[in-house]
C-alpha cells in the first residue's frame, strides 16, 4: 500500500486509513493516485493562470503595491472557496514599470511565454492604451483596473475590458452638479497630460457648462514633473475652483507648494483622491487642504454605517479602519481604486462560470449520449445556479452515467440490484472491506443527506452485504442533540460541508471517522496560498479513533478509482 500523504496515529490500534493502492479491476496498479482536490471541481484540475500587470516601479508604484496585495488576497479568497469551476486560480505577475511600451512587452509575455488564459491588470490609462493593441492582437481577453472612459466606452478593442472600477465620465457627471453649487461656476483644471487627465477636462468640462459654470483654464502637467511653480501663475485671479486631479509621487511636492503659492487666500480647491491616495494626511504641509473637498468612491476612512462586506475586505487585505496597513499604520493604501482589483478577479469568476448556458449543457449531454465511442462521463456538481441540476441529471443517459445519480442507478442502488454505484460512498465502502473494518451490528452516523453522499452512503451501510448490516443513522443541520448522537457512533461518516465542524467531544472513543468534506482555507505558508481542510477536526480527533482518513490522500483518490471502475463496468456491458 502506498504511503504518500499518510502518516500513523500510533503503532497500535490507532491507524489512519492509507489510499488503497493494489487490488484487482479499476483499483490495480494505482499506487500514486493523487489526492482528490474537491469532487464537484472541474474535470481538469490545471490552475486558471491569470497574468497581472502590476505598477511595480514607475509613478504608479504605490498604486502596484497594494494592487498587488489586494489580487493576491482575492485569489486566497477565490481558491479557498473552490476556485473557479473547481479550478485554482494562479496569479502571474509581471512589473510593466508603469510604461506604455513596456506594458506590451508584459502582454506580449503573458500571452506567448507564460500561457495566460487571461491578462488582469493596471490602472494608468497610458499603460492601457499602450498594452490593449498587443493583447487585441494576441486575441488575449485584457482586463484592466482604470477609470478611462476610453476602456469603458470600447473604444480600444473587443480583448479589453473594464467589468469593476467606475470611469471618469461617469464620476465628473456625478460630480459637477455639486461644484457648481456649492463651489464656483468658474472652474481652473489641473491635470496629468495623459489620458487619464484628459477625460476629466474634457468630461469635466462638459458637465459643468451643463451647470452654468465654465472652466476658464486648462493647465496640463507632464506625468513626470516634479516641481509645479511654474504653472501656477497661469492660474486666472477670478478663478473660484481649482479642479486637480494630480497623481504620482510628487503630489505632495504639487500640494506643498500650492499652499505657498496662495498662503491663506486660495480659491476652493476641488480634487479626486486619485491625488492622496498612499498619503498620510497626517504629512507635514498638508494642513492647506484643510477645508477643501475631495471626491473619493470606496472611503478609506470606515464609515458610522460600514457595511459587513467592509469590514470583512480590510480583513481578508490588512487595511485598518483609516485606511492604512494594520502592521503600520504610515502605510497608507490605495483604497479608493484597488478594491477594482478584487472586483473585477471576482467578476471573471462569475463570467466564466456563467458562460455555459443549461441549453449548452444540455445539448453537449445529449452528444456524449449518442457518441458509441464514450462508455461513460460525468457531468460535475454543483453546476452553476442559473442551470436545474435535476435536468441535467435526467438527461444522462442510465447507461452512461457512472456517477450513479440517474433516478435507474439510483433506484437499482436501493434495491440492492445491479448499477453503478455513487463514486465516493462506493470509495468508502473499499476502504472499509480493504482494512477489515467490522461494520455488521455497529451504530454508524451519516452527518450530512446529499444525494452525491449522504443518502447512498445509507443505502449502502444498511444492506445484507459486508460490509454493510449496520444501523444507520442519517443526521444533517435540523437534527436534535447532535453532538451526542454522533458521540454515539461506533462508524461516524461526515459529509456536511462544515469546516472542522465534528470536535472531539462529538467522536466516540475507538470509532471509526470518515472524513468527506474538503475546504480551501487561505495559508501563506503554502505556495498554492491555501491548504486543504476537512469537516473533522483531524488534530484534536484522531488519538480517539481506531481509524480516521486524511484530507486529502483519504476519500478523494478513492472516489477517483471508483468512477473508473464504474467506466470499465460500463464498457464491459455493452
Amino acid at each position: 500500500m502506498s504511503n504518500k500523504k499518510i502518516v500513523s496515529v500510533s503503532d497500535s490500534r490507532r491507524k489512519a486509513l492509507k489510499t488503497l493502492a493494489a487490488g484487482a479491476g479499476a483499483f490495480a496498479g494505482m499506487s500514486t493516485l493523487p489526492g482528490l482536490v474537491g469532487y464537484a471541481q472541474s474535470a481538469s484540475s490545471e490552475p486558471i493562470r491569470i497574468g497581472f500587470q502590476v505598477h511595480r516601479t514607475g509613478i504608479g508604484a504605490a498604486y502596484g503595491r497594494w494592487y498587488n496585495r489586494t489580487t493576491q488576497a482575492a485569489a486566497k479568497m477565490i481558491n479557498a472557496s473552490g476556485g473557479i469551476n473547481g479550478r485554482p486560480v494562479e496569479i502571474v505577475a509581471e512589473d510593466d514599470g508603469t510604461d506604455p511600451k513596456r506594458g506590451a512587452e508584459v502582454v506580449e509575455k503573458f500571452a506567448t511565454q507564460h500561457k495566460c488564459d487571461i491578462a488582469f491588470g493596471t490602472l494608468f490609462s497610458h499603460v492601457v492604451i499602450g498594452s490593449a493593441p498587443r493583447a487585441g492582437e494576441l486575441k488575449l481577453p485584457y482586463f484592466v483596473v482604470s477609470e478611462g472612459h476610453h476602456v469603458a466606452s470600447g473604444m480600444l478593442n473587443r480583448y479589453t475590458l473594464q467589468p469593476g472600477i467606475t470611469d471618469v465620465k461617469s464620476q465628473v457627471q456625478a460630480m459637477a452638479p455639486y461644484v457648481a453649487s456649492n463651489l464656483g461656476k468658474k472652474v481652473t483644471m489641473i491635470y496629468p497630460d495623459f489620458a487619464f487627465g484628459h477625460d476629466h477636462r474634457d468630461y469635466f468640462t462638459a458637465a459643468i457648462e451643463k451647470q452654468g459654470g465654465k472652466v476658464i483654464q486648462k493647465i496640463a502637467i507632464p506625468p513626470t514633473e516634479s516641481s509645479f511653480t511654474k504653472y501656477f501663475p497661469k492660474i486666472p485671479r477670478d478663478t473660484d475652483v481649482i479642479y486637480h486631479v494630480m497623481v504620482g509621487p510628487a503630489i505632495l511636492t504639487f500640494v506643498k507648494e500650492l499652499g505657498e503659492f496662495y498662503g491663506p487666500n486660495k480659491p476652493q480647491i476641488f480634487g479626486f483622491i486619485d491625488s492622496l491616495e498612499a498619503v498620510d494626511m497626517a504629512s507635514p504641509g498638508l494642513e492647506f487642504l484643510d477645508g477643501t473637498y475631495f471626491w473619493e468612491a470606496n472611503p478609506r476612512y470606515a464609515q458610522a454605517n460600514q457595511s459587513s462586506h467592509d469590514k470583512a475586505f480590510r480583513a481578508a487585505v490588512g487595511v485598518d479602519n483609516n485606511g492604512a496597513s494594520v502592521s503600520d499604520s504610515k502605510d497608507v493604501s490605495t483604497y479608493s481604486h484597488m478594491f477594482g482589483c478584487w472586483e473585477t478577479l471576482y467578476t471573471i469568476k462569475a463570467g466564466m462560470e456563467e458562460t455555459t448556458t443549461e441549453q449548452e449543457l444540455l445539448d453537449k449531454i445529449a452528444e456524449l449520449n449518442a457518441d458509441d465511442d464514450i462508455d461513460g462521463f460525468i457531468v460535475q456538481l454543483p453546476v452553476p445556479k442559473h442551470i436545474d441540476d435535476n435536468k441535467v441529471i435526467l438527461a444522462i443517459d442510465p447507461r452512461k452515467d457512472v456517477d450513479g445519480f440517474c433516478p435507474e442507478n439510483v433506484g437499482n442502488l436501493s434495491l440492492g440490484l445491479p448499477t453503478f454505484i455513487s463514486a465516493t460512498p462506493n470509495g468508502i465502502m473499499e476502504l472499509f472491506r480493504r482494512y477489515n473494518i467490522e461494520t455488521e451490528g455497529k451504530h454508524c452516523v451519516v452527518l450530512g443527506r446529499s444525494n452525491i453522499v449522504g443518502t447512498p452512503m445509507a443505502v449502502l451501510m444498511s444492506r445484507n452485504t459486508n460490509p454493510g448490516n449496520a444501523t444507520v443513522t442519517i443526521a444533517h443541520s435540523r437534527t436534535k442533540n447532535l453532538k451526542e448522537l454522533c458521540a454515539s457512533a461506533d462508524i461516524l461518516i461526515v459529509a456536511i460541508g462544515k469546516t472542522e465542524f465534528v470536535t472531539a467531544d462529538m467522536v466516540k472513543e475507538g470509532a471509526v471517522v470518515i472524513d468527506v468534506g474538503q475546504t480551501r482555507v487561505p495559508d501563506s505558508s503554502k505556495k498554492s496560498g491555501f491548504r486543504n481542510v476537512g469537516d473533522v477536526d483531524f488534530e484534536n480527533v484522531k488519538d480517539k479513533c481506531s481509524y480516521i482518513t486524511y484530507v486529502t490522500g483519504g476519500v478523494g483518490p478513492m472516489t477517483r478509482a471508483s468512477l473508473l471502475q464504474n467506466t470499465l463496468k460500463a464498457h464491459q456491458r455493452r
